[in-house]
């Protein structure tokens, strides 16, 4: 898009004038909300309760100082009567597969929604608690006090949204907006992580916004981007939502308005879900709460004037369609090489794993299910897990035969990162995300996937949303 590459001084301007925040502000019924549509929607959220202080973050790998903006779960639940499904959104890192299943099943057993129509998207939020299978940090017991009562309050979001469901119509658009930059840039050592103006990137953040046909009140605003919220980082050891957070703020204050003077405010739930975003950062990197504050705004602002710009209402019954693949891994050095790694860094624990990988000789794989839903013909959300690249969600995009489509990474687990075939192919000078010894190293399966997983996927999208289409 030629056109998508706005500065931040052009934001303002455009915020400046007012209009979007009046767009989203009026409390009259509009002839095609009167219409209804048979669809009702309910949202709601609730602040994560996790310790203040002394809880590791992954972001300075240190623990808490305390709280600067709280972590929420969010939730959005959709029926037409025949289907009922549930979209969670929340501020934390990414959780394994067994403990993700833990929530999914609190949901399920709360409310009775099916488990393959419950869709839980992390942020990969990196002031937030380590959650996901990560080194040796990531407590393998779960057995601190909010580990057992997260997943209770995953269920009490998603069973108020339910409760709090109304007729409601859904509008859909996209607006450009750029505050990321692709972070994989090759250097004479490989690939290094450092701004590349070339590299893919996902410069617009789609956004679906649903009022209720009766008030015309705002239910709330889902909306996706791709980046890594790493704009605070290691720069605070304060826990905070980074630019997710603040973008959620300032939409909230421009959907916040009273009805009569003296009543209380009506206020949507403004709900974050991330891309596919394993080659992107939030810009600037490890630079502050204050630049966090900044780079949400804007990203607020182009969630407003999207909503200015006539955005589509879209119509039909809702479809849910889920698949799940096995993924290759590479395979582990050869017994001598491991035996070799662990005697000279004998207390560096993927060494040990691979050694036990080589002994066994078996092949080893990585879970990759996928989850889709619809509205109509117009618009379908394809949700992948792990850490993937944005060349994934520019495919799934450009595949489509939906005629808006928001591709989410992070939802239903995070175990690995998903780089592409020439990224693995780079062997140990595939840089940080697909080299045999970065990332995947550190994650529990000690291993990177196999270059041929990229095309496995892309096939695997392509079919999951030609089962949409047709469902």
């Amino acid at each position: 898009m030629a056109d998508s590459h706005l500065s931040r001084r052009t934001f303002h301007k455009i915020a400046a004038t007012g209009a979007a925040v009046s767009a989203l502000s009026s409390g009259s019924v509009d002839a095609d909300d009167k219409k209804g549509l048979g669809l009702r929607a309910g949202a709601a959220e609730v602040v994560a309760d996790i310790p203040a202080e002394g809880t590791f973050l992954i972001g300075p790998m240190q623990t808490s100082q305390g709280v600067h903006d709280p972590l929420y779960i969010r939730a959005l639940v959709l029926s037409d009567g025949d289907t009922k499904l549930a979209i969670v959104t929340n501020d934390l890192l990414g959780f394994d597969f067994e403990y993700n299943d833990r929530l999914v099943d609190a949901i399920h057993q709360r409310t009775g929604i099916p488990r393959s129509h419950i869709m839980i998207n992390c942020s990969h939020n990196h002031s937030a608690p380590l959650t996901i299978p990560w080194s040796e940090s990531w407590e393998k017991k779960k057995d601190k006090p909010w580990h057992k009562t997260l997943p209770g309050q995953f269920a009490d979001v998603v069973e108020k949204a339910d409760e709090q469901m109304v007729l409601a119509t859904v509008r859909r658009s996209r607006e450009p907006t750029q505050i990321s930059f692709n972070r994989r840039i090759e250097a004479a050592h490989g690939m290094t992580m450092a701004p590349n103006p070339e590299g893919d990137q996902i410069d617009w953040t789609d956004v679906v916004f649903l009022k209720a046909v009766a008030t015309g009140h705002p239910i709330g605003i889902l909306y996706s981007y791709a980046a890594h919220p790493v704009i605070v980082h290691g720069a605070s050891r304060l826990m905070s939502a980074d630019y997710p957070g603040f973008a959620n703020e300032h939409i909230r204050k421009a959907m916040n308005y009273q009805v009569t003077k003296g009543a209380p405010p009506k206020t949507g739930i403004p709900m974050f879900a991330q891309g596919c975003c394993g080659d992107i950062n939030g810009f600037p990197l490890r630079s502050g709460i204050d630049a966090a504050r900044g780079a949400g705004r804007d990203l607020g602002h182009a969630v407003i004037r999207s909503l200015q710009k006539d955005p589509k209402q879209v119509e039909g019954r809702l479809r849910v369609v889920s698949r799940e693949m096995l993924l290759p891994l590479q395979a582990p050095p050869s017994v001598a090489e491991c035996e070799k790694r662990v005697a000279e860094r004998p207390n560096h624990p993927p060494n040990k794993t691979l050694l036990e990988y080589a002994k066994a000789g078996k092949p080893r794989y990585l879970r990759f299910p996928m989850q889709a839903f619809a509205l109509g013909d117009e618009l379908c959300i394809l949700a992948i897990p792990h850490e993937p690249f944005a060349a994934y969600q520019l495919y799934a995009d450009e595949i489509s035969p939906f005629k808006q489509t928001l591709v989410f990474g992070y939802t239903g687990g995070c175990e690995n990162y998903l780089a592409t075939a020439d990224a693995y192919r780079m062997g140990d000078r595939g840089g940080y995300e697909a080299s045999p010894q970065g990332a995947a190293a550190f994650y529990h399966h000690r291993l990177a996937c196999k270059p041929e997983v990229e095309q496995q996927v892309r096939e695997g999208m392509a079919a999951v949303l030609q089962d949409l289409k047709t469902a």
